[in-house]
């Protein structure tokens, strides 16, 4: 299964301690919880988690750019130690876009 399509917004809500995520077709909401301890802190971090979510798409296509360019890189280099340093930030790359795309 893949992603919905971006670009997707987030924008704050109503109660203010509610924020939504938008995409094609579907809005997801983020709230915190009224057990939260710290209702102010909650508050940023759901404002962080929506950020974060609402970007997701456009730094899945960054980190397979960023693949393309380290293997890129890697190839054109003449020290053992500069390939081995590209290797190891291309491979953690990878990582990441396999755990996005449910393959890891």
């Amino acid at each position: 299964m893949s992603h919905t399509p971006g670009p997707w917004a987030a924008h704050e809500g109503w109660p203010s301690d509610v924020w939504h995520v938008d995409m094609p077709g579907r809005t997801y909401s983020i709230g915190v919880s009224r057990a939260d301890s710290d209702e102010d802190m909650a508050v940023e971090e759901v404002q962080a988690n929506a950020r974060l979510i609402a970007c997701a798409p456009e730094m899945l296509d960054a980190l397979r750019l960023a693949a393309d360019a380290l293997d890129l890189a890697q190839a054109q280099v003449d020290s053992e130690n500069d390939r081995y340093n590209l290797c190891k930030r291309l491979v953690a790359v990878k990582r990441v876009i396999a755990k996005a795309e449910g393959s890891e």
